[in-house]
Order: structure tokens, then C-alpha cells, then sequence
């Protein structure tokens, strides 16, 4: 569940099927002996001699490599391959193991992810780990699913009930499912393939068991390795943690309430406060009431930037879009501004704002990502309710949080061909502690989603909860507390005691200019 979404990324959903299921071990006897005696060629990912802009200090260490794994590991001697592809960087002192990440999405490319430890100054992980990052299967570097379908121009108000409009929604699910099922390998994209993917990698390591760092789709990948290979688990920390007791259907529709918990009490306040520079209202109230206007008069006459018209989904999907992280409120402030005055007849003047809110409305996520995502969710757990219980459970949920329940419409799943899985059922028995991390007004995995987990993860599992915070995303992202305590834990074991709290980091001051975080650069 990454931060950045988009309509075509927003429009993901699916239900947990909790059932046992039989693990395959991946150095079992059925597995080729072509894909366990596979050596890693580790070369530079970046050119050490001129390396690219946007490397932090240390970067040019980072290794690449790439491994073959059976498309299918339920029948690995059918022939048919996969390519996986992953760094490293290299304990820098004493190592005690192996940790590896994934940044969450589902489907976002992990192969950058160490870099965030060396950017963040994470020297005490980095001194004992061998870091990787793994682009999972089916997208960035790895063997891709690809999904960009053709959506309309402009998306269909959800919150239009008229049954013509609730059939052209319903009928968008059906078609983008049916784009974006488009390969054999989507088949074979989800939770359970990719987990002994990463088995097969700490055998080619000759790594006994893994330490592990996942946040947000990568805390519901954890728990199900964990699962099916609990003698191979070591120090795991889940930040951000997806209910794994849930269904991606449920876990997703939850999104809900998180998103107008975060819009109505930290945005919206936030906004009021900074009044006189966005001219949204000088309370909390009236900040909310002139969404409700602004959105009502773009729903009536959608406005128009750079030849494209964006209606009040639109409108709804920049809030969504930029509730995960509170470095963007100023960025969101800007551009509701602007929406405000071009819904009330100002005339486009083509200004950088205007430019940078086009990108916003119309930019989607990378094509593999966007198909990694909605195969791992829509393959991972069937979908109930049809077409019928859909239409319900989103006039529920508009009703309830009208920010993004009424878009809740908007489930590929329900058109979903799913492959015959049942993942097993979370129990956490046999396994070692976990570290869970969440802030409590998290939009995208609620503290309560998070609580949920905790109840069936190993016994003795604590909850580090950043008080008075609503990001997504805690380790890595400049919170001193919740760096000492994963940090202190990944490289001695000690956990927080349950109940812990880290204080949340205060809002931004949009008259303080920002530093933006530079991207880091394509591993190509």
C-alpha cells in the first residue's frame, strides 16, 4: 500500500480465504537441483567512477544480481522460469546475518530500498546486516506483469448513485481486470509464490534464517514467510502493519476510515490554520464544508488543466493521494487552492502550480507495479460479494467516511479470474517475537487493523505505536525514537516492552521551505 496512489492504483480490493495449506519446502526433494545450485553474480549496480545524481553517501557499494526460480513453485519441474532480481550491500563490520526488505506497495520495486539505510544513517544495522532488496516477481527488474489499461478520460463519480453511472463503474472493474489479466505469469503472482522466492534466495545464500524488514504490503508478506518457513525466521519488524487476520478486501475497505480520520483530524486543522495562504476556511469545519462545495461544483462542471477535465473523484483522489506522508500537505495546499479558484471560474493561466497539479491528477504508477498490485491482492484471497454487495458495501462506507468510502465501488477483484490458493491462517505458533510498528491515525494500515495482527502473531510480539501521528512509514523516515528501538532490536534482539510509544513529529510550516527528498536513482 504505497503512499502514492492513483486512480489507476486505487482501485485494488480483495478477501482473505484463511485456510492450512500445505508448505513446499523450496530445498525439498521436488525442486530441480538447477535452481538450488545457482551461483549470484554480484556486479555494481552504478558506475563507481561518475555515479548518478541523487546517491546518498555509500551508495556506490550497492550490488546487483539476479536468480532463476520456477514461475510455479506448487509444479517447480514444469520448466517454465522466472527471474528475480536483488542487491546488496555488504555488512561493513562485524555481520551477524542477512536482512531483507521490501518497501510495501504490494508490487513496489524493492532493489533501491538499502539505500534508505545508508541515507538515514542506520550505521549500527548496516555494520552487522547484509542488506538486500528484492524486486518481487512481477515487477521493476524482476519478471514483470505489466497493467496499464485504458481508462475513460474521466472517471465516473462514485458518488453518483444513479444505476446508469453504477453500471459504467462496475463495468470499468470488469475491464480493468480483464486488461490486466494478461499474462501467464500473473497467474502465479502472489503472497505464496513470492515468499518461496525469498526461501530459494536465503538458500543460495547459505544463510540458515533471515532477519526481515517489511512495511505495509511487505508486513503481510512477513507474517506468511514466517508461516511457511518458521525455522527460517529471525528478527522480523512489520511497520505498518497490514491485518493479516483480515482479507485484502476488508484491509482495503478499512482504508476508509483511516483516510477521513487523517483528512479530519490532522489535515483539515492544518489547513484552517494556514488560512490566509490556501483560502480554504479559518476552522476545521469550514475547511471541510468547502471540500464538500469545491467537490459539488466540479462534479457539475469538471475543470479543466492542460486539455484534461477533472471532476470531484478527481478531487477526491488529491486528498487521498497525499494523506500518507504530511510532507505533502503543503504541496496538497497549493493545489487546492488553485482547485478552488478554477471551480469558482478563474481562468488557467498555465503557472507551475497548475503544471505540477496536472502531473498529480494524471500520472499513473509505473505499469508493473500497478499489475504486481492487483494480482497479489486479487490472487492472494477471493472476493465477495458481486456486483449487488459492492454497490452496498460503498454506499456503507460513503455514508460512514465519504472521503473514500463512496470510491469503494471501484474493486477489480470482483471481476477477478483467481487461481485455485488457500493461504494458510496466521497463527504465530513456533515463531519467535516480531516488532510491530504503527502510528495511530496511520490512513493506509489503521492502529486497528494493527491490533488485529498483533492478537495472532507470536505470542510476546510488542506494538511500538508513534503517538499523535498519522504518516505511513515509520522506520527510515525521521523518527529518532522508532529508529533507536527497530535499530536496537535488528542488531541485538532486545524488543520494546508492549505499549511502548515514540512521539509523533509535528506538521510542516508551509512558510518554512522544504527540502525535498531526492529520488534515488533507476537500477537499471
Amino acid at each position: 500500500m504505497n503512499a502514492r496512489r492513483r486512480a489507476t492504483v486505487l482501485t485494488v480490493a480483495a478477501l482473505l480465504l484463511a485456510a492450512p495449506a500445505a508448505a513446499f519446502a523450496t530445498e525439498s526433494t521436488s525442486t530441480p537441483s538447477r535452481y538450488l545450485t545457482q551461483r549470484l553474480d554480484w556486479k555494481a549496480c552504478f558506475d563507481q567512477a561518475n555515479p548518478p545524481p541523487g546517491l546518498p553517501p555509500g551508495g556506490t557499494a550497492l550490488e546487483c544480481a539476479r536468480y532463476t526460480a520456477p514461475m510455479n513453485w506448487r509444479r517447480p519441474r514444469d520448466g517454465k522460469d522466472i527471474t528475480v532480481a536483488i542487491t546488496r550491500l555488504r555488512a561493513t563490520g562485524a555481520r551477524q546475518g542477512v536482512l531483507f526488505t521490501n518497501p510495501g506497495g504490494p508490487g513496489q520495486a524493492g532493489r533501491a530500498f538499502p539505500l534508505d539505510f545508508l541515507a538515514t544513517g542506520q550505521r549500527a544495522v548496516l555494520a552487522s546486516h547484509d542488506v538486500y532488496g528484492i524486486d518481487v516477481r512481477g515487477t521493476g527488474g524482476s519478471s514483470q506483469v505489466a497493467c496499464a489499461p485504458e481508462l475513460p478520460p474521466l472517471l465516473p463519480d462514485w458518488r453518483d448513485r444513479g444505476q446508469a453511472n453504477l453500471n459504467k463503474l462496475l463495468q470499468a472493474n470488469e475491464d480493468i481486470a480483464r486488461a490486466c489479466q494478461n499474462s501467464e505469469l500473473g497467474k502465479f503472482v502472489n503472497t505464496e509464490q513470492t515468499a518461496h522466492d525469498l526461501d530459494l534466495l536465503r538458500h543460495l545464500l547459505g544463510e540458515r534464517k533471515i532477519n526481515y524488514y517489511g512495511v505495509s504490503g511487505g508486513a503481510w508478506l512477513g507474517p506468511f514467510y514466517a508461516t511457511y518457513f518458521p525455522h527460517r525466521v529471525g528478527r522480523f519488524v512489520l511497520d505498518s502493519v497490514a491485518d493479516v487476520t483480515s482479507s485484502w478486501q476488508e484491509l482495503l475497505n478499512d482504508q476508509a476510515r483511516g483516510m477521513e480520520r487523517r483528512f479530519r483530524v490532522d489535515f483539515l486543522p492544518w489547513l484552517a490554520r494556514h488560512h490566509d495562504r490556501y483560502g480554504w476556511g479559518a476552522t476545521a469545519a469550514e475547511a471541510g464544508a468547502n471540500y464538500e462545495t469545491v467537490r459539488a461544483r466540479m462534479a457539475a462542471k469538471p475543470i479543466e488543466l492542460n486539455g484534461n477535465k477533472h471532476n470531484g473523484a478527481s478531487l477526491d483522489m488529491l486528498i487521498i493521494g497525499a494523506l500518507g506522508q504530511k510532507e505533502t500537505f503543503p504541496g496538497l495546499g497549493e493545489s487546492l487552492a488553485l482547485v478552488k479558484r478554477l471551480s469558482e471560474g478563474a481562468p488557467a493561466t498555465r503557472s507551475a502550480t497548475e503544471q505540477r497539479l496536472a502531473d498529480d491528477l494524471l500520472k499513473p504508477d509505473p505499469a508493473a507495479q500497478t499489475g504486481t498490485a492487483l494480482s497479489i491482492i486479487c490472487n492472494d484471497t477471493p472476493y465477495r460479494g458481486g456486483r449487488a454487495g459492492t454497490i452496498a458495501d460503498s454506499e456503507r462506507l460513503g455514508r460512514q467516511y465519504p472521503l473514500m468510502g463512496w470510491h469503494k465501488i471501484i474493486q477489480q477483484c470482483m471481476a477477478w479470474q483467481r487461481p485455485e490458493l488457500r493461504l494458510p491462517a496466521i497463527t504465530g505458533r513456533g515463531l519467535p517475537p516480531m516488532l510491530l510498528v504503527n502510528s495511530v491515525r496511520d490512513p493506509q494500515t489503521t492502529l486497528e487493523g494493527a491490533q488485529r495482527a498483533q492478537r495472532v502473531l507470536p505470542k510476546g510480539s510488542p506494538l511500538l505505536v508513534v503517538a499523535d501521528e498519522g504518516d505511513h512509514w515509520m522506520y527510515l523516515r525521521g523518527y529518532a525514537c522508532v529508529d533507536a528501538k527497530v535499530s536496537t532490536y535488528l542488531t541485538t534482539g532486545a524488543l520494546p516492552a508492549n505499549g511502548s510509544t515514540c512521539a509523533g513529529n509535528p506538521l510542516p510550516d508551509p512558510a518554512v521551505p522544504a527540502t525535498p527528498r531526492q529520488p534515488f536513482p533507476a537500477i537499471g
